[in-house]
């Protein structure tokens, strides 16, 4: 097999769809799930909440690559930032 950007990406996606029922199973994800209902909610710890808000997020364009569920994204917004991605 080639391995190139796409084959990667495909088999990255696969593995995830296969785990994906775990996650979701998670009392974590439940957490998360009721957590995101409140747009201040992050997951972000304080020292790394605090590196970023001390580094200038508030206003900010964030982009997460290889994101899992796109926790970091939406803390990144909790935190005040403008606009994010995630690929």
């Amino acid at each position: 097999m080639t391995w190139n950007t796409e084959t990667a990406t495909q088999a990255n996606k696969l593995a995830w769809n296969a785990s994906a029922h775990l996650h979701r199973a998670s009392e974590e994800w439940q957490r998360q799930l009721l957590g995101f209902a409140d747009p201040s909610f992050s997951t972000f710890d304080p020292i790394v909440a605090g590196a970023l808000a001390g580094n200038g997020v508030k206003g900010a364009r964030a982009v997460q690559i290889g994101c899992n569920n796109g926790r970091e994204v939406l803390s990144m917004l909790a935190l005040g930032a403008a606009e994010t991605h995630r690929h």
